[in-house]
């Protein structure tokens, strides 16, 4: 724990001074997130895809999600928020809608995680 709690500390300063970590950027890491995150959790979350919930009076349609989304889940649709039941719960999404218009599996989001927040 305290290995990984001083390698977080630096990775975070490095990030603070313009110099985020390529650590898990190489090619070896890129087919185990294909193998595992695209591939093997596909499967394990499909049955979750349909959960994830857009509340279309709070969406603006900035078109955040759309970019942020590594599945092409999502699209803007009469300037709106549209998902094409292709979710693997990476939560990119929900962290960074500025309105806070989409949650998974609940209705109401509660905290939006992202990196800054801890920097």
């Amino acid at each position: 724990m305290q290995q990984a709690q001083l390698k977080i500390e630096a990775a975070a300063k490095s990030l603070q001074q313009g110099h985020p970590t390529r650590e898990g950027l190489g090619p070896l890491y890129h087919l185990a997130g294909l193998l595992g995150q695209r591939l093997w959790f596909y499967n394990k979350t499909k049955n979750y895809s349909h959960k994830l919930k857009i509340n279309s009076p709070s969406c603006i349609g900035c078109g955040v999600c759309v970019r942020l989304c590594p599945m092409q889940n999502l699209s803007i649709v009469n300037q709106k928020a549209e998902q094409h039941n292709k979710c693997t719960m990476c939560y990119r999404c929900i962290s960074h809608c500025p309105q806070q218009a989409i949650t998974l599996l609940g209705n109401k989001l509660y905290e939006q995680c992202t990196l800054e927040k801890y920097l």
